[in-house]
């Protein structure tokens, strides 16, 4: 049997996969940067000042005397520290975990219901969130635009839609509304 050979193969590419390509580390650079500095000022450096006035026996005004770690052993020799710990303890055990437990089965339970029942528990969840946002906004925006405004009722559901009830507009009359 004779053995036959493409030689119409394509021909093999290597990738150099150790090539850096530096503009791609420049762009992310440039889009990283302005984090980066804002953290800085914002976060590293006041945390830097903080730890280094901890070490410090500082008056409200003026320099400090350096104290080391003495600051940290009196600390710990409180008694009073050591309540305000456990006190922290037991109320993160008490109140934080099983609460963050019981939000989690409770979401993973809505999770698993499908259909109507699922929409009808999201929106109880949902509703106080939103509704307080829009009676925000609308109230001012019917008080202060719409002249004698009053509770309106629908004829055909016989539903009263309570508003703002108010005899003046201070922004619907152009002398009121204006400054000058």
């Amino acid at each position: 049997m004779a053995s036959t050979t493409d030689t119409t193969a394509a021909p093999e590419i290597r990738l150099n996969k150790h090539r850096i390509d530096y503009s791609e580390w420049l762009a992310a650079g440039i889009f990283v940067l302005p984090f980066v500095a804002i953290y800085a000022v914002l976060f590293i450096y006041p945390t830097v000042q903080m730890i280094l006035l901890s070490l410090q026996d500082a008056p409200l005004i003026g320099a400090g005397k350096w104290n080391g770690i003495d600051n940290y052993i009196r600390l710990f020799k409180d008694r009073l520290f050591s309540v305000a710990v456990w006190n922290t303890v037991y109320f993160v055990l008490l109140s934080v975990i099983p609460s963050t437990i019981l939000g989690l089965l409770i979401a993973l339970g809505v999770n698993r219901l499908k259909g109507w029942a699922q929409s009808v528990i999201l929106a109880c969840f949902f509703l106080p969130n939103i509704l307080p946002v829009s009676v925000v906004c609308h109230k001012p925006f019917v008080v202060t635009i719409q002249p004698r405004f009053s509770v309106r009722k629908n004829s055909e559901t016989g539903v009263s839609s309570m508003l703002v009830s108010c005899q003046c507009a201070p922004l619907s009359d152009v002398r009121t509304a204006t400054c000058f």
